[in-house]
């Protein structure tokens, strides 16, 4: 008895080691051990070009979840269109390879797109999800995309994730580091965004298209040899007070350096030029100019450039030594160029605790910070019809008793002016919403609320003296 119970546990043991596997509608199905969920190993051609595979499916009374599409599962199958359902979060190696796909919808549920999963078909257009925290190189390789768009999980694009396409523009995320060998080889890119959070270039990263500027932020510390090789370059821009380290001869990252203007920071030359070891020479010219990101003094305001294509900037900080009195300028010309800048932001707590008494707001201004004059001694302040966005707790904390508010602001956020002496105010036809504390504690007796506020939040007109609310 105890053998035959000994040789009978021994089977179920056997029998658990191996993956079960089974067919429905033409699909292969092998069950991932230790699970209730499958994968799809292989399709029947017979089932015809255009699959839709289903989110779960049934087996000896069991059900089922399609959570990855295995290895060459699908290749070279003829197929014109497939449906992957929200159930899939693995696409293996070559699984979609060699195929007519010309549109492809990746669902949410998807982490992990393999090597060459893509790879030769017609797609034209491609979004891929934000929870793909990995793509295998060669994925998309060999397409026809026009328009990618790329998950913010991604932390790296692989080696020539997106070679062999269409692709004319591409906005790679901010959470990209590094852009591997080839990625976007041979397409017909007219212009690229490096993000600040790049910092290596791989080789052939961009070669072969038609990209006649480029822009390497400062964060960028490695270009590979050929990464701009066989494109129509005329200006580069690097943003960074150190050079990038180059990997290559003279000619080998940028084509022949004597047609393309180098652009690059005040001050810089002698660390591009000379300290570089000849890494960055060879070009037509190289001019020291502003960069975005840059700032400069003018009457105690601190301005940071935000576009050198538009000559703005944004207000970032104030030195009290410019008294209690501020006017903040239309305009403000850089102190070494002469080059007049636009004021269009003030930032993040820019005027805070710095004791003023009065201040204005130039018309161009577009955005105020949060907490951007919190706790100061203003008494009346007007934000003109050009602020569309003002950020939380911006003016908390002050001594007001007049307020006009711009006629474009859609959003009253938390506390933007609570802990005043307001009295009276007219909130704007624009506004739509009306954040928690945004009128708190001041001495409001009533206030009419325009037609166009569909939310208030708790706590909005708290710590008032209100008799009347007309809505």
């Amino acid at each position: 008895m105890k053998k035959s119970l000994l040789i009978l546990i021994m089977l179920c043991i056997a029998t658990m080691g191996y993956s079960q596997t089974f067919i429905d509608n033409f699909i292969t199905y092998t069950v991932i051990p230790s699970t209730t969920n499958v994968e799809i190993t292989d399709y029947d051609t017979a089932g015809g070009t255009d699959v839709v595979i289903p989110a779960s499916v049934t087996y000896s009374t069991i059900t089922y979840s399609v959570t990855v599409i295995g290895q060459a599962a699908l290749q070279g199958k003829g197929l014109t269109s497939v449906v992957i359902p929200n159930s899939v979060t693995t696409l293996n190696f070559i699984a979609f390879q060699g195929n007519q796909l010309e549109n492809i919808n990746l669902p949410n549920s998807i982490t992990n797109i393999g090597e060459s999963a893509f790879s030769f078909n017609q797609l034209e257009n491609v979004t891929i999800p934000n929870n793909v925290t990995d793509i295998g190189v060669k994925a998309f390789e060999n397409n026809q995309l026009e328009n990618v768009t790329i998950s913010n999980s991604l932390t790296s694009i692989g080696q020539e994730v997106f070679a062999g396409n269409l692709l004319q523009n591409i906005t790679i995320p901010n959470n990209i580091t590094s852009i591997g060998a080839g990625a976007f080889k041979n397409n017909q890119l007219e212009s690229v965004t490096i993000p600040n959070s790049v910092t290596n270039i791989g080789i052939d990263a961009f070669r072969y298209n038609q990209l006649t500027s480029i822009t390497f932020p400062s964060s960028v510390t490695l270009i590979n040899i050929r990464a701009f090789r066989d494109n129509l370059l005329t200006s580069i821009t690097s943003m960074g007070t150190t050079p990038p380290t180059i990997i290559g001869n003279t000619n080998d990252t940028f084509d022949d350096r004597s047609g393309i203007d180098l652009r690059i920071p005040l001050g810089t030359t002698g660390a591009y030029v000379t300290d570089a070891g000849a890494l960055w020479t060879g070009f037509n010219t190289v001019t020291e100019v502003i960069m975005v990101g840059d700032t400069f003094i003018v009457d105690y305001i601190t301005y940071e450039v935000t576009s050198t294509t538009t000559n703005t900037v944004e207000a970032i900080f104030y030195n009290m030594a410019g008294g209690t009195i501020v006017d903040i300028p239309v305009t403000a010309a850089h102190p070494s160029t002469g080059t007049a800048y636009s004021i269009v932001s003030i930032g993040i707590s820019a005027f805070q605790n710095k004791g003023l008494t009065s201040v204005v707001i130039p018309d161009g201004v577009t955005s105020i910070g949060q907490q951007a004059f919190q706790s100061n001694l203003l008494t009346s302040i007007t934000i003109p019809n050009s602020v569309t966005v003002i950020g939380v707790a911006a003016f908390v904390d002050n001594n007001l008793i007049s307020l006009v508010i711009s006629n474009q602001l859609t959003i009253i956020e938390n506390q933007t002016f609570g802990s005043n002496n307001l009295t009276s105010i007219t909130i704007p036809n624009s506004v739509t919403s009306i954040g928690n504390g945004a009128f708190e504690n001041n001495y409001l007796a009533s206030v009419t609320i325009p037609n166009s506020v569909t939310n208030i939040e708790s706590g909005a007109f708290e710590y008032n003296q209100l008799t009347s609310v007309t809505i």
